[in-house]
């Protein structure tokens, strides 16, 4: 069974390699790709492992936010963060489920797929490439850090927020107890951190100025009430 499994994750995987390839070369803009994820989690290994695989797809940025809600099941998340339990809280409503549970995957901001789905969460992944949001942003560096210009074709109904996320591109852990004891987990593009940096209309330009992180990092330009998101930016 194990030997099966092992050959339907070798081709799902060669098949999102697949995609990836046409998909850089239609690239609109950068797709964002939360997975809300936990070491104590034995339904999540199958999506970190996905992400790893999303990370080498040029038009996308996957995040894995792991949450804190897990740690009382016999083993504490070594990069749990409060600030991505608060944030899958208030996509949680938006689930079949309607309460935090992992593995979560969020597109956009916009379309959730609940477990190890890779088809599903590829045709979103594609579908996002393709909209316009009316908003474009531009990242340039400077020797105090990076210049973010962003522009949008119209002013929004409320303010979107504008945010830098930080995160370390790949952790290894070895874990001792609980659902995954004697595992060792491999995990892309760790969030440390958010910053939210302000609001914006979108009536005007908008320009920023960021200081060099000390990590990898993100801006993003999110609708109001954690809705889509419009632009994204590496910084780098």
């Amino acid at each position: 069974m194990k030997k099966i499994s092992a050959m339907i994750a070798a081709l799902v995987f060669a098949t999102l390699a697949f995609v990836a390839a046409g998909s850089a070369k239609a690239q609109d803009r950068l797709v964002v790709v939360e997975m809300f994820t936990a070491q104590g989690c034995n339904l999540c290994p199958p999506v970190d492992q996905m992400m790893q695989e999303l990370a080498e797809w040029p038009d996308v940025l996957p995040l894995s936010l792991h949450v804190d809600y897990w740690d009382f099941i016999g083993w504490a998340d070594t990069f749990a963060l409060k600030s991505n339990t608060e944030r899958q809280t208030f996509y949680a409503p938006r689930t079949s489920r309607g309460r935090l549970f992992t593995p979560l995957v969020v597109i956009g901001g916009m379309h959730m797929v609940e477990g190890y789905v890779p088809m599903q969460t590829v045709d979103y992944i594609k579908a996002h490439e393709g909209v316009e949001t009316g908003v474009s942003i531009n990242v340039d560096a400077s020797d105090d850090g990076f210049a973010v210009h962003a522009l949008s074709d119209m002013a929004f109904r409320d303010p979107a927020v504008v945010t830098v996320v930080t995160y370390t591109p790949s952790e290894a852990v070895a874990i001792r107890r609980g659902d995954n004891a004697g595992r060792n987990a491999e995990y892309t593009n760790v969030v440390t951190g958010w910053q939210v940096l302000g609001t914006w209309d979108g009536t005007e330009p908008l320009q920023l100025q960021i200081p060099s992180p000390s990590q990898n990092a993100a801006v993003l330009v999110q609708m109001a009430g954690q809705g889509m998101i419009m632009a994204a930016a590496r910084l780098q």
